[in-house]
């Protein structure tokens, strides 16, 4: 009789295959939710669009039921996350400068509101330098007369790439 030999662990072979399969496991997800950061962003983007135009909404009512139509006005000149309960992450200073990725700033200067793209390359539409988006209040009148009140995107909304997005990228 030939004495058994007991296996205390793997081999080094199966180690290798295991390491091998779980880093293609890892390359197939990490293709498949890296595309997902450029819809979130653009979700992020829309969401605070459309919660600014909500408050605008809501001061522009403000101000007619008040009886305050003169003060009309200023309301391009206000910061318009100032109008928002849950405002989203801000630049500390001045919004004229670079902004970090991901976050929010007021431009005094020219009066807009500017947001860094966190992942510009999920995007198209955008300039090779231009993965800034900008917006501002809008009040139009004439003659006199009050003919608009808006919050509008200056560069147009974002626009996610459907080659990245699909997973066909080059």
């Amino acid at each position: 009789m030939s004495p058994r030999r007991l296996q205390a662990g793997f081999s080094l072979l199966e180690l290798i295959v295991v390491v091998v399969l779980v880093i293609l496991l890892f390359s197939v997800a990490a293709m498949r939710l890296l595309p997902l950061r450029g819809e979130a962003e653009k979700v992020h983007v829309l969401r605070v669009h459309g919660s600014v135009q909500a408050a605008l909404a809501l001061q522009l009512s403000e101000r007619v039921l008040r009886g305050k139509l003169d003060g009309i006005d200023e309301l391009a000149r206000e910061n318009p996350l100032a109008w928002l309960s849950h405002a989203p992450p801000q630049a500390p200073g001045s919004g004229c400068a670079a902004l970090a990725a991901g976050h929010w700033g007021w431009c005094e200067a020219n009066r807009t509101l500017r947001y860094q793209l966190r992942y510009p390359q999920y995007f198209e539409n955008l300039s090779e330098s231009a993965s800034v988006l900008r917006f501002r209040v809008a009040v139009d009148r004439d003659n006199g007369q009050l003919k608009r009140v808006a919050f509008e995107a200056l560069d147009g909304l974002p626009v996610l790439r459907e080659d990245i997005i699909n997973g066909r990228s080059e």
